[in-house]
């Protein structure tokens, strides 16, 4: 049996705890409801249930590539990525990312955290003026299915890859029918997105992101995943 000390989750707001907000706050962004975000988010669920450490280094608005930066930089800090189980929630394929070293972080963020997202480029385009046209000429340009086929079979052999160092699964948030061939072990419920694997709407909040009881449903049937493709 393989055990782990830590596990470590990617993503973007899915995996974040989006909508996942105490009863005492307002936003789930806020600094104050952190502890409740990630306590009450599949990753805490899962890491309680295991009696191990939770790492959560997923970010609302991330692409398949800011994830695999993301994870490039914790490989470059983590000391002992053997000892983790990763999971990956993998956005849609037809989203951007780029760095963008002038963005206002918290003070408590990480040095990665200074991403633009085209998920969230609306906000952007006042004050980032380049970077909103440099993301208006890309999505016109290269949003396409082959490019998309591409990006996302990328991230699939990507990851795949990885499974070398240390256990990983990965699953996808968004319904993506793209048809490229490549189908990793790793890679939960055949491609499966999250509305095709927990239908009911009451565990849905009012934004489209899984809320308090979705992210215990979706845990339980990781903890089911975990303990039959890694343990």
């Amino acid at each position: 049996m393989k055990q782990f000390r830590k596990i470590v989750c990617f993503g973007d707001s899915f995996a974040w705890g989006d909508e996942l907000v105490a009863p005492d706050q307002i936003r789930a962004a806020d600094y104050d409801n952190r502890f409740y975000r990630e306590q009450h988010c599949y990753t805490g669920i899962l890491a309680d249930h295991y009696g191990v450490v939770a790492e959560n280094l997923a970010f609302p608005g991330g692409s398949c590539q800011s994830t695999r930066w993301i994870y490039t930089w914790w490989r470059q800090q983590e000391s002992d990525p053997e000892s983790c189980l990763v999971l990956v929630q993998l956005s849609g394929p037809w989203r951007s990312s780029q760095f963008d070293q002038h963005r206002i972080q918290h003070e408590t963020d990480a040095e990665w955290n200074r991403f633009i997202h085209s998920a969230w480029i609306e906000s952007y385009k006042h004050n980032h003026a380049m970077a909103y046209q440099y993301f208006m000429a890309e999505q016109t340009l290269a949003d396409c299915d082959f490019r998309n086929n591409l990006v996302q079979a990328e991230t699939y052999l990507f990851f795949q890859g990885q499974t070398t160092v240390h256990p990983m699964l990965m699953f996808n948030s968004q319904c993506c029918t793209l048809e490229h061939g490549i189908m990793p072990d790793n890679l939960l419920w055949q491609g499966h997105d999250l509305n095709w694997l927990l239908p009911d709407s009451e565990i849905w909040a009012t934004n489209g992101h899984l809320n308090e009881q979705g992210h215990q449903k979706l845990a339980d049937i990781l903890i089911k995943d975990i303990d039959r493709v890694i343990l």
